[in-house]
C-alpha cells in the first residue's frame, strides 16, 4: 500500500494471504475492507474479508455474490463474512476498487450472520 493513502470501507485491495494452512485461503487474492472509516483512519490495522470465487460456498449465508465488473474486480467473486482478518494496513496491496453502497448492505447482513449479531 502507498504511504499516506488510508483504506475505506467498502474498498477491494489485493492482499496476500500467506501459506495455506487447512482451509484458509493462500496466496494473493482481493480482499474487501470491512472496517469503519474511524478506524481506518486512526488504526495501524484493518479488518478485511476475503474475496474468491470458490463456487461452492456461494449459497452460505455468509457469502455475497459479486458480478465481473463490480468494484473492479476481474471476474465473478465471493464475499466471504466467514473468513474475518485484521490485518496491518501495510500489507495491502493495490487498489482494485470500491463495491458500491448496495453490495455492501449485502456484505453487512452477511456478517451479521457470521457473527451472529442482530
Amino acid at each position: 500500500m502507498e504511504k499516506g493513502v488510508q483504506p475505506q470501507r467498502g474498498q477491494i485491495y489485493m492482499l496476500d494471504f500467506g501459506e495455506i494452512k487447512g482451509r484458509e485461503l493462500a496466496g494473493e487474492h482481493p480482499a474487501l475492507v470491512v472496517q469503519n472509516d474511524i478506524g481506518n483512519k486512526y488504526a495501524p490495522v484493518t479488518i478485511v474479508i476475503a474475496v474468491h470465487s470458490d463456487y461452492g460456498k456461494q449459497e452460505l449465508p455468509v457469502c455475497v455474490k459479486v458480478k465481473s465488473g463490480i468494484g473492479g474486480l476481474r471476474k465473478d467473486s465471493i464475499m466471504d463474512a466467514g473468513q474475518i482478518l485484521t490485518i496491518d494496513k501495510k500489507r495491502l496491496g493495490r487498489l482494485v476498487g470500491t463495491l458500491p453502497y448496495n453490495v455492501m448492505m449485502q456484505v453487512d447482513e452477511a456478517l451479521k450472520k457470521s457473527l451472529q449479531l442482530k
